[in-house]
């Protein structure tokens, strides 16, 4: 069970305890005399129902299947329509409702959009005025004309308008710090100089693919790329000149794959680049043109005199292959690659 699934059920829990509170006063009510025992009875039975059914729904995983995994919305739904029923019920203590139909939407606010509040808001307001409608001759405190049920209903809408203008502010700040988290997730898994996915993402993607290629027998296949002579480049020209030559490499190598492959800065003039759903002849294919685009740019545009190719090794997955043998066979060929007279590409 992944760490999100266990705090939804830890919310669900928490939930659940909320309605066995709610019960336990409702019994307290009827122990008095003030209700019937039968409003605790299927206020508590209804509840229990709810709760199993959402527990369900996302410790299996079904819940994660739509946009809400969470089922914030259909919580609050439940729980208001429940409050619904209970204000028919027991209108005597109609307070002890509506205040707990601020405690449902307080559920919301870490969840809902500002649309989803607006509807909450309407839904509910209309609902509890034909709620109170119903109930208005049997409320304890007297209401003498429709004029007076009219304010005591314009009072709930109100606060709770108030009370969803809250909710608002708080989900659209979590909202912001969301999309910065998010932001800073993304810079942490690039390469400062390139852009491509740095090593330790890269490696995480392979991993990745490696467990799912286990699951399901696809292929792929992982290339380690070196850039020729890099230090003389360095030596002869600077070492910006040098990282202006990784980030235009960079530039052709991205260009040169599809959206579904991965390519990351292996460190210093080194790339990794994972092809899915490719084989070795595919591969060689792609990647011999990855390798004739580099060697013919004109690189003398960026400096005269300047020449750049690339060697690259590249490996198959095979059943069982680990992340370190295969980068291990990559980089086997590689070495044979560079070996033989460099720019040019060998498979393991």
């Amino acid at each position: 069970m992944d760490s999100q699934t266990r705090l939804r059920l830890q919310a669900m829990a928490f939930g659940a305890g909320d309605a066995m509170l709610n019960s336990a006063i409702l019994l307290c009510f009827a122990a008095v005399g003030t209700i019937s025992y039968l409003v605790p009875a299927v206020i508590l039975a209804i509840a229990l129902v709810m709760n199993a059914v959402f527990m369900v729904l996302i410790a299996t995983g079904i819940s994660k299947r739509w946009s809400d995994p969470s089922l914030t919305g259909m919580q609050i739904f439940a729980g208001c329509v429940a409050t619904l029923l209970a204000i028919l019920m027991a209108p005597q203590i109609v307070y002890m409702f509506l205040l707990n139909v601020f405690v449902l939407l307080s559920f919301g606010s870490l969840y809902f959009s500002r649309r989803a509040f607006f509807l909450t808001w309407l839904l509910l307001s209309l609902s509890l005025g034909a709620c109170l409608w119903i109930v208005r001759d049997r409320l304890e405190f007297r209401v003498t004309n429709t004029a007076e049920w009219a304010l005591m209903w314009a009072v709930v809408v109100l606060s709770l308008a108030r009370f969803v203008n809250i909710n608002d502010r708080v989900s659209r700040l979590r909202a912001s710090l969301s999309q910065k988290n998010k932001a800073l997730a993304a810079l942490a898994a690039r390469d400062d100089l390139t852009g491509l996915w740095n090593r330790r993402k890269f490696m995480e993607l392979l991993q990745e693919e490696i467990e799912r290629a286990n699951r399901s027998g696809r292929r792929f296949t992982v290339a380690i790329i070196d850039v020729d002579h890099f230090k003389n480049i360095n030596d002869s020209h600077g070492h910006l000149m040098g990282d202006a030559v990784l980030k235009e490499i960079s530039r052709i190598l991205g260009e040169s794959c599809r959206a579904t492959d991965a390519i990351g800065r292996y460190g210093g003039e080194e790339f990794t680049l994972l092809m899915v759903d490719t084989k070795t002849e595919q591969a060689v294919v792609a990647l011999e043109r990855m390798r004739r685009a580099v060697e013919q740019s004109d690189w003398s545009r960026m400096a005269p005199g300047l020449r750049v190719t690339i060697s690259i090794g590249s490996v198959e997955w095979t059943a069982a292959a680990s992340l370190s043998m295969l980068l291990g066979q990559a980089d086997a060929a590689l070495y044979r690659a560079k070996a033989e007279g460099r720019n040019q590409l060998r498979v393991a």
